[in-house]
């Protein structure tokens, strides 16, 4: 595995934590509050779509080969990446199982990364 920011998955983790440490300390001195982690969002599951029709009439084609519905499709595409971007972070927490730490080292305010966006 490749790793843009380091040389190591500990490298490229700090790196990580450089880069959110930052965007907290730009929103803090913005005197603007971090947004809402999407893991602790609710959410009706209720989703509009809007494609360009070549896309529209290849989903219909697709779902037409395979005898579903274009939500259908749809819906098994999504939970296919679903399946993967689950399986990517299950691989990083192996390689690093500590959890992944927010703000200033040792201080009082560091949570868990995965735990903070509702991944772990």
């Amino acid at each position: 595995m490749q790793f843009p920011h380091g040389r190591s998955h500990e490298a490229a983790l700090r790196q990580i934590r450089v880069a959110v440490a930052g965007a907290l300390k730009w929103l803090s001195d913005e005197k603007r509050e971090a947004p809402e982690p999407l893991g602790s969002k609710k959410f009706r599951g209720h989703l509009t779509l809007r494609v360009p029709p070549e896309v529209h009439r290849e989903l219909a084609i697709k779902a037409a080969e395979e005898n579903v519905s274009i939500k259908q499709l749809i819906l098994s595409k999504i939970i296919e990446r679903r399946s993967v971007v689950e399986k990517i972070v299950l691989f990083l927490q192996k390689l690093n199982p500590r959890p992944l730490l927010l703000g200033r080292e040792g201080g009082k305010n560091q949570a868990p990364l995965f735990a903070r966006e509702g991944l772990g």
